[in-house]
């Protein structure tokens, strides 16, 4: 018999439009490989082999989804890249998001001024002085989080340690950064009380003491 070779067939991909990857990525050659934490997401093993999608295909998977899961810190690149949607945030986790990378990014890598975040997202219509006595939108934005709950973002005047969070969300266990539990709770959860007294409280002489689960935990997680 005589020894035929066979041609090995090459994969093809298809132009996509929108959005296009960045100018410095290959997208013919590029592969999963330079994004690790979408491995799970793009990847797949058939038949034991491990199939990477070409990263326009990333890309063009990713434009169909909505605007929390594109804009999280994979990359600076990822991240300035879908900051650039015109996109209106409505929720509070959202806005606290934008909020957050606009003082860490600064507002022209994220596509996005502080007067602009102030009149549509935030629907502040006025500037506020910072400590230099000057109005700024900079400082309206501070003033509109500095007086709204961490976990819900209504507005409350209550002072939890230096941090606004309202009545409602010291009791959300969805919240783990707002939660809090009082003695009876914690000793029925098997905390014990040498535990509890190395944790600030806080309430009234008379009312419930309450702690923050978080630093509970902690103190749990150390003494182990």
């Amino acid at each position: 018999m005589s020894n035929v070779k066979c041609p090995v067939p090459q994969t093809m991909t298809a132009p996509m439009s929108n959005p296009s990857p960045p100018n410095d990525v290959d997208s013919n050659s590029a592969s999963i490989e330079t994004l690790p934490l979408l491995r799970n997401v793009v990847s797949m093993d058939v038949a034991g082999c491990q199939i990477c999608l070409p990263l326009v295909i990333v890309y063009e998977i990713v434009s169909y989804l909505g605007w929390k899961h594109c804009a999280r810190l994979i990359t600076k690149e990822w991240l300035f890249l879908h900051l650039q949607r015109k996109v209106k945030l409505r929720r509070w986790r959202s806005k606290v998001r934008m909020y957050s990378y606009i003082k860490v990014f600064g507002q022209s890598a994220c596509s996005q001024s502080w007067h602009r975040f102030c009149l549509l997202t935030l629907q502040v219509q006025c500037r506020a002085r910072n400590k230099h006595y000057r109005l700024t939108w900079k400082a309206a934005a501070d003033n509109y989080f500095r007086k709204r709950c961490r976990g819900c973002g209504c507005k409350s005047k209550a002072n939890v340690f230096g941090e606004v969070i309202c009545q409602v969300c010291r009791f959300d266990p969805r919240l783990p950064q707002c939660l809090m539990v009082s003695v009876a709770k914690a000793i029925s959860l098997g905390v014990p009380k040498r535990v509890l007294h190395t944790i600030p409280w806080h309430g009234s002489a008379m009312g419930h003491r309450l702690r923050f689960w978080k630093e509970i935990t902690l103190q749990l997680n150390v003494e182990l």
